[in-house]
């Protein structure tokens, strides 16, 4: 299963969860909503 995250980059780059996964291959990262795909939208 891919796992996209729809990310702002408006939070500390050493904290980020989802920088963190993106650097291990585990996410993809999407900076506008256009280019982030359908499907399950998780807050």
């Amino acid at each position: 299963m891919d796992l996209h995250v729809r990310y702002e980059g408006d939070d500390d780059p050493d904290k980020c969860t989802a920088r963190k996964l993106a650097r291990f291959d585990l996410a993809t990262l999407h900076r506008s909503d256009r280019a982030t795909p359908y499907g399950v939208v998780l807050n």
